[in-house]
């Protein structure tokens, strides 16, 4: 049997394509017009795998996104020609991940894919995101072919998404047959949509054993639209919770979104922050595994219900009082909890690991649920989540894993018995939302803390001696510290990224689509010196630092000292603690040219806040405080840790008081090289750093992915993320272009997430009344209005910035829980109790609770009816 390949595929020059067979690779022949061709012989089959892979200049493979193919042969064919096109990574490959594939895909009947015949053209047509009532058939110019609408339509039958298939006979002449793919109602016949572009053309020369196999793609413009809600689990509230939003909670949210036709639940990140067991591990980006789920979001119930009736009814007692309370009581309920699954362990744990289910879920984690049991045993016995505290437990080896759990079995066991739960409980909240045609979107923290589990056991990946954070943008002036280790992506290219790819493969268990936290880290990430509190005194990595001959090409003499060393005057001190300058001078030596440099007890800002229990430091207030950690910022350039020979600028450089010290030469020409430096030095570099990590790591990835790409956003990054097809962030009050105040939803790119604010910002109801210049202008020129603006968003207000924001031209709108419910003025709570996060706060407790119960927002029916009328009228 003769196969006869004919690939269509977008090459660029020293690229080359290759068709893996059943695993045996053949290279295929450029011949013309992006046509790659191979002739082969081969022995009488019945089906034939293959797939496509362009090999690069640098011997890397891509394989194509349409993956394997199957192609069933009837033993009578002779010869296959085979018609194909490279799925090339471009917008269509969104509408294959599996939020469309599966959550969203028509249930159809799907039928067994028909063999290539004797006589045949057998035509394969991938048209993904084609609604439930209609299908793909063909029309050409041929009497067998309908006659351009003449006839019938040739219907084609459905295989596994997105494919369709349909079979003709040979037409009997020569002349070239012209045809085109349609979208159609078969109900009716109706035709939804032709395919753009020329007519396609096929050629049949009448050999009697000749055999067509045409594979490709439907050509459109993909507009298909949705909107969702964005709320974290902990801030959901039932009549069933436990103090708590509750991973079974999100089945009522599911139908609360299908009744008002959203498509998306977007949640915070849901595993496991236990470490101090105080209202600090509410943070839900200090993660302490990448795969463990919290257990604050277990239903107690749905575990079991235990046995002695007088302890039930006390924690029924316990839950029902946490569950009344405004906002989540983080540690009372996590006690509770514990509490409850330790009794219901003892009195299920043996039964619940003899079951089937259990055995496949253990047998399924294993490699990282032993460690993270062992270390969550070990943070309990040391009472102390720093692993360095741990004496010979401090380094993580797989037979001191194994053992521990030998000598304490029962110990372990209950935290493979609450990860069993908790993943069975998402699950059910997961398959429920899919019968609804709802997708879950999870969230990929950037970071982990410096105390987890993944840097226990793999420390080569991390550099545990800096620390992760952000810079200074619209949610904090003095940047943040995440206090997380920063990644050793060197160490990481070595395993292939394995450690990433794995944390994908793990989310897809539980959600369509996913947004990657603070995808800028890709690129590069804040790196602050571990003796440094505020972000202010970071710089990005990877970088290209000045050496001091390029300061100095700037027109700037280069004095090290003055550069890099906190610049302190008297009249500083006096203008800013007038009174209170004379103990706070006793942190300094004065210098000999008259300036001020910090004691070396007191040389670090850590330093600083490690000595505030002395006689000295314990004078100072909170704010005095404050004051004097500022000054430690008042540099012109940090040193670069890995070679001190070479400088950053200092972030936000303008606003500091040692800038403004320098000659108006000297302003002027730092402002040149801070420009250059962090606006056009590292564009090509970064996106060089992003390119060698992203594609690797998403590989295997079959999820819907969102990047949340706020901040001080290189011009890469849109580059890049276009080219990878992941949506970006795109918020209407933190627009990315310089001198914007808003993003109009005309304006919005189609790959993105249109949104009113994040869980870091104020929701609107709060944001308009923070600047009444800011509303006025966001009044007259968003939302077109005349006049005064109102003193308050309204509901009325609210429904107007609503419906417009559903008018945009991005694929998704998914607003914060709180911006829905200000519609309705029965459903919000006051504007201080609505804000989840507080960025400038590294203290803050995540809390924030929904007033009120799901049960109560299923029944607002005017609310429901109303939110599905925007929502179904802009066509989501």
């Amino acid at each position: 049997m003769k196969l006869c390949f004919s690939t269509y595929c977008t090459t660029r020059w020293g690229q080359n394509l290759f068709i893996i067979i059943d695993g045996r690779r053949f290279p295929m022949s450029y011949t013309d017009d992006f046509i790659w061709s191979l002739m082969l012989n081969i022995p009488v089959a019945q089906q034939i795998d293959y797939y496509y892979e362009i090999e690069n200049h640098d011997g890397k493979f891509v394989a194509d996104m349409f993956g394997v193919r199957r192609l069933s042969l009837d033993a009578t064919c002779r010869e296959v020609f085979i018609k194909d096109e490279f799925g090339c990574e471009d917008i269509d490959s969104v509408f294959y991940t599996t939020l469309f594939a599966g959550c969203f895909a028509p249930k159809r009947q799907v039928v067994e894919p028909l063999p290539a015949m004797k006589h045949r053209w057998l035509f394969r047509v991938d048209a993904p995101a084609i609604e439930g009532d209609c299908a793909v058939g063909l029309l050409g110019s041929h009497l067998r072919f309908g006659e351009w609408g003449r006839g019938a339509i040739i219907p084609f039958d459905p295989l596994d998404y997105p494919t369709w298939q349909g079979q003709l006979d040979v037409v009997e002449n020569t002349t070239p047959v012209e045809y085109k793919f349609v979208i159609y109602k078969p109900e009716n016949g109706e035709i939804v949509c032709w395919e753009e572009g020329e007519n396609r053309v096929v050629c049949f020369d009448n050999r009697a054993d000749d055999t067509q196999v045409i594979s490709t793609r439907f050509r459109r413009k993909y507009t298909w639209k949705g909107a969702g809600v964005a709320v974290p689990v902990f801030s959901l509230r039932s009549d069933r919770s436990g103090g708590v939003g509750e991973f079974l909670d999100l089945k009522l949210l599911v139908d609360w979104a299908h009744k008002t036709s959203q498509k998306m639940i977007q949640i915070l990140p849901v595993n496991d922050t236990t470490a101090t067991h105080t209202d600090a591990d509410s943070y839900p980006y200090r993660i302490n595994s990448i795969y463990a789920l919290h257990p604050i979001y277990i239903r107690m119930e749905a575990v079991g219900k235990l046995s002695d009736c007088d302890k039930a009814a006390v924690f029924e007692k316990k839950r029902q009082a946490l569950n009344a309370q405004k906002k989540v009581d983080y540690a009372a309920v996590c006690r509770m909890k514990w509490d409850y699954l330790k009794l219901i362990y003892e009195e299920q744990g043996v039964e619940t690991f003899a079951s089937d289910d259990y055995n496949l879920f253990f047998a399924e984690n294993r490699t990282w649920l032993e460690p993270y049991a062992v270390f969550s045993m070990l943070r309990e016995t040391f009472s102390s989540p720093n692993i360095n505290e741990w004496g010979k437990f401090r380094t993580c080896r797989l037979t001191m894993v194994r053992n521990y759990i030998k000598q304490h079995p029962k110990e372990a066991g209950l935290y493979f018995f609450v990860q069993y739960h908790l993943a069975k409980q998402l699950n059910e909240a997961r398959d429920y939302a899919h019968q609804l045609g709802i997708a879950l979107k999870g969230d990929l923290p950037i970071g982990v803390s410096a105390n987890s589990v993944d840097v226990w056991m793999n420390p080569q990946l991390f550099n545990t001696d800096k620390q992760a954070g952000a810079p200074p943008d619209d949610f904090s002036d003095k940047g943040q510290n995440w206090e997380f280790p920063t990644y050793n992506w060197e160490a990481m290219a070595q395993t292939g990224y394995q450690w990433w790819r794995s944390r994908f493969e793990n989310m897809s268990r539980y959600f369509d689509a996913f947004r990657i936290d603070h995808i800028l880290g890709f690129f590069r990430i804040w790196e602050i010196p571990s003796q440094s509190v505020w972000g202010l005194l970071g710089y990005f990595n990877p970088s290209l630092p000045l050496s001091q001959y390029e300061i100095e090409l700037y027109g700037l003499s280069f004095n090290r000292e003055r550069f890099t060393e906190p610049y302190i005057t008297a009249q500083m001190l006096t203008g800013i603690f007038g009174d209170a300058q004379k103990p706070v001078a006793q942190l300094f030596d004065r210098k000999k040219n008259g300036r001020y440099a910090f004691k070396m007890k007191y040389r670090t800002q850590r330093a600083l806040l490690a000595s505030l229990d002395d006689a000295l430091a314990s004078g100072m207030d909170a704010s005095v405080v404050q004051q004097v950690m500022q000054l430690y910022t008042e540099v012109l350039f940090v040193p670069d840790n890995r070679n001190q020979q070479l400088f950053h600028p200092r972030i936000s450089i303008q606003k500091s008081r040692s800038f403004t010290a320098l000659a108006l030469p000297e302003q002027e020409a730092l402002k040149r090289l801070y420009e250059d430096f962090y606006y056009r030095r590292h564009n090509h570099f970064w996106k060089q750093q992003a390119l060698r990590k992203l594609p690797a790591l998403l590989r295997d990835n079959r999820m819907l992915v969102c990047g949340e790409d706020l901040g001080m956003v290189p011009s890469s990054v849109q580059e890049v993320m276009t080219q990878l097809n992941i949506l970006s962030l795109e918020v209407q009050r933190m627009p990315k272009e310089f001198s914007v105040e808003f993003i109009h939803p005309q304006y919005t790119p189609y790959l993105s997430v249109y949104t009113t604010g994040t869980h870091d910002m104020s929701p609107i109801r709060s944001w308009w009344t923070e600047n009444v210049g800011r509303s006025q202008r966001f009044y007259n020129d968003i939302l077109g209005k005349q006049g005064a603006a109102p003193d308050n968003c309204s509901p009325k207000v609210a429904y107007t910035i609503v419906s417009q924001l559903m008018e945009a031209v991005s694929m998704w709108v998914i607003l914060p829980l709180q911006d829905y419910l200000a519609l309705d003025r029965t459903l919000y709570s006051s504007d201080e109790e609505e804000r989840i996060n507080n960025p400038d706060n590294p203290e803050h407790i995540w809390n924030y609770r929904m007033q009120p119960t799901l049960e109560t927002l299923n029944e607002a029916h005017t609310l429901n009816h109303l939110l599905s009328t925007i929502i179904t009228s802009n066509q989501r």
